[in-house]
């Protein structure tokens, strides 16, 4: 072979070697991109605790880091007072006994109303019975006055009372 393809040869696997490194470290992450992200995924910057803090109130007790230091999950970057968070917690847990005190309220006064319904519901069947027994006494007072009403008929018939006998019982 001569020179020029040897070296056309060696380029291209020069070449090849070099192209599949490089696809095995950008693989792995150990590229120089990936190692940067890396590194900075530890570093705090202002924007980042601007963001993290951004619907907290409250006064900067202390700071326990400084800008671009590396952090760790779980380091405290920073202390409020939580003096105004304390009170709010304490109103809304005032508030919050409040609707428990009127939902026990609403609670009574419906264990009130089932009662009182129950109650009325009682008296009505009770009042029912009452009705149920009149009429079922009203009709045996009728029945046995249909009855002495009957033989009186049959006595009158065969002559041993009288009309007007016959005309009381009617």
């Amino acid at each position: 072979m001569d020179l020029k393809k040897k070296t056309v040869i060696v380029g291209l696997i020069f070449f090849v070697l070099f192209f599949v490194g490089g696809i095995l470290l950008v693989l792995k992450g150990h590229d120089a991109v990936a190692l940067a992200i890396d590194k900075k995924a530890g570093i705090l910057t202002a924007e980042e605790v601007k963001l993290a803090f951004e619907n907290i109130g409250g006064r900067l007790v202390t700071k326990e880091i400084q800008e671009s230091q590396e952090v760790k999950k779980g380091d405290i970057l920073m202390v409020l007072d939580s003096t105004d968070v304390d009170l709010s917690i304490q109103r809304l847990q005032t508030q919050i006994n409040q609707m428990d005190a009127k939902i026990g309220q609403m609670n009574g006064s419906i264990a009130i109303g089932y009662a009182k319904t129950s109650t009325v519901e009682e008296q009505t069947y009770r009042q029912i019975e009452q009705q149920k027994a009149g009429v079922d006494s009203a009709k045996a007072t009728y029945d046995n006055q249909q009855l002495n009403y009957n033989r009186k008929k049959a006595l009158a018939d065969s002559g041993a009372v009288s009309p007007s006998e016959l005309d009381s019982a009617r």
